[in-house]
């Protein structure tokens, strides 16, 4: 079974971020997780673009998340995402080695910015600050 990505507008967004207080906080972004897909939550239009172009280019390669809808709200940047499963063991150099293969320098490989997705271990933090 493919499951296709789950599709909103931009009021299903701003309700859900508007009712959402449990959104984690990280340098450049808040993470919402939403039933089957996560929302990247950013103030600045650059940080999400960047996010975006490195999040999609690392998707091409098995390395990240497929990142899904863009868009433009009022003071906030947005983008939904596939989600991974975090919190798991992997190895860090390994995993910036396969990034920087395909151009991205990845210089915050923690656990909370590392998951799996299948059997795949991939990077769910392309902000400015984790990656360039």
């Amino acid at each position: 079974i493919v499951r296709r990505p789950m599709l909103l507008n931009s009021t299903q967004i701003n309700e859900i971020i508007s009712k959402d207080l449990s959104a984690n906080s990280g340098a450049s972004c808040s993470f919402i997780k939403y039933k089957r897909i996560g929302i990247k939550i950013y103030n600045d239009k650059r940080d999400r673009n960047h996010a975006y172009k490195l999040q999609k280019k690392a998707h091409k390669h098995g390395l990240g998340p497929k990142p899904h809808q863009r868009f433009n709200l009022k003071n906030k940047y947005v983008y939904t995402t596939q989600l991974a499963k975090v919190n798991i063991n992997y190895n860090r150099q390994l995993l910036r080695d396969k990034l920087k293969e395909i151009g991205i320098q990845a210089i915050d490989l923690h656990w909370r910015n590392v998951g799996k997705i299948k059997n795949r271990v991939v990077c769910i933090d392309f902000c400015p600050l984790s990656c360039s």
